[in-house]
């Protein structure tokens, strides 16, 4: 079993001023953010390849992620960032085994051209089967991340007004939040596997060139989709 977070803002929206610019990372929020599903979205899509689920809608404001963490249960003791379990690593990692309780993380990043896709159409399920509820060093987070797509994420007018390629820049501004926020939910910042599918393993690729986001994932599996495909670039 899992608990899932879904719709959680990596950036600010996309949208009026921001359209065909380089994401930028959200404004702070003080209420309660709603994360139970209700508000799934994808990223307007080029054209209706599958029959997508009813209760995910297309929009602009979708630069959101989906966070999957396993309820794994170490010496009784869940492995959520609360009061209790923080003393509990404390005490454990200088009496015990100085072992963190932390899971490593998987970051999926979708397929489908550039141009369709999204986040909420791919669920943990299988891969967080593996292992028991103890057996905490079989278990790892899964996210999903959402990244602009078709004109809108790749239209490139070679100046400031659209600089091109956001849809890749979306995918490090994910990556950095998830190093920089995923120590909160159980996470390993430190040990990130970055793996995509089709367009997701060419940016998988992209990513493992670029120095500046090498910072961010210690490992990459790129599936059907490299650099070198000839839609790629």
């Amino acid at each position: 079993s899992y608990v899932q977070f879904i719709g959680i803002p990596y950036a600010a929206p996309p949208t009026g001023v921001n359209r065909f610019r380089p994401p930028r990372s959200p404004a702070e929020w003080s209420q309660e953010l709603d994360c139970t599903g209700n508000n799934q979205v994808m990223c307007p899509q080029v054209y209706q390849r599958f029959q997508y689920n009813s209760m995910i809608r297309e929009s602009e404001d979708c630069l959101h992620l989906n966070i999957y963490v396993p309820v794994v249960i170490r010496n009784g003791f869940q492995s959520f960032d609360t009061i209790v379990s923080k003393l509990f690593v404390f005490f454990s990692n200088l009496f015990k085994d100085n072992r963190p309780l932390s899971m490593p993380v998987l970051v999926y990043i979708h397929g489908g051209e550039f141009q369709f896709g999204g986040k909420d159409f791919y669920r943990p399920d299988f891969l967080l089967q593996a292992g028991g509820v103890t057996n905490f060093n079989s278990h790892f987070i899964v996210i999903t991340i959402n990244y602009r797509l078709g004109v809108l994420g790749f239209l490139s007018t070679d100046d400031h007004s659209a600089p091109g390629n956001n849809g890749i820049r979306d995918q490090v501004l994910a990556l950095q939040w998830i190093h920089e926020n995923v120590g909160k939910f159980g996470g390993n910042p430190l040990n990130v596997t970055i793996m995509g599918h089709d367009a997701g393993g060419v940016s998988v690729s992209f990513h493992i060139l670029n120095p500046e986001v090498g910072q961010y994932f210690t490992n990459a599996i790129s599936i059907s989709g490299s650099i070198f495909s000839p839609w790629a670039i």
